[in-house]
């Protein structure tokens, strides 16, 4: 059964703002599917592409790239299908892609369905990154990361800010359901985690500036 998120217009706006892109992930799958195809490379499909971040990443090394969502934002194009039932002949495209996505499809079909499409010497690649996110800032680093864990209970690193760092723990779908349905907790609980970050590192203003370092993973196969 296809999972439909993110087609509220302010959440899409949010993930586009503040989701980390894994820019030196793709550059790594790409190395690996050079190995077995040439570059520029025909087709590409990022599946469940949401805004479309990861998408473009590829465009340098693929003839054509096509992000497809089942539930797209109301502002962005891919083209709109299950990542089960994808509209492309087979034995047709160069590389898969699923960026932090992959977890809410039908598995079993849709590995089929990219078994079916792949062509021979396509690869499948599956990223995301880990949930133990951390904050770096000055000498007090241990101590914003024992209040992230706490915050995270609802392989990159990026110059952001306290309340960009609220913000994007705001894109989880866990927390986008506790607002749905808890708003005022939210709401408190968002408050004491960014007083809590402030009182950390000793400043006021939740615009400094802090590291944000994000371990990402990915998995690739190759068809023969």
């Amino acid at each position: 059964m296809a999972v439909r998120l993110f087609e509220d217009k302010e959440h899409a706006a949010e993930y586009v703002k503040l989701r980390v892109t894994p820019d030196e992930v793709v550059r790594k799958i790409v190395t690996l599917l050079e190995k077995r195809v040439a570059l520029p490379a025909k087709l590409a499909l990022d599946v469940g592409c949401g805004s479309g971040q990861g998408t473009v990443l590829l465009a340098p090394f693929f003839n054509q790239v096509v992000g497809t969502d089942i539930s797209p934002p109301s502002w962005s194009r891919p083209r709109q299908c299950p990542a089960e039932e994808l509209p492309f002949d087979s034995g047709t495209v160069d590389l898969v892609t699923s960026m932090t996505a992959a977890h809410w499809f039908d598995r079993p079909r849709f590995l089929e369905e990219v078994n079916r499409v792949l062509r021979p010497g396509g690869c499948l690649a599956l990223l995301t990154y880990a949930m133990d996110m951390e904050l770096e800032y000055g000498d007090v680093s241990h101590k914003l990361r024992e209040i992230c864990f706490e915050a995270r209970r609802t392989g990159s690193e990026e110059d952001h800010h306290v309340n960009g760092f609220i913000g994007l723990v705001h894109t989880f779908s866990a927390f986008r359901k506790f607002i749905e349905t808890k708003p005022q907790e939210a709401e408190e609980f968002s408050n004491r985690i960014r007083n809590k970050l402030l009182d950390a590192m000793q400043v006021s203003s939740p615009e400094t500036e802090v590291t944000m370092v994000t371990k990402y993973f990915y998995w690739i196969a190759c068809k023969p």
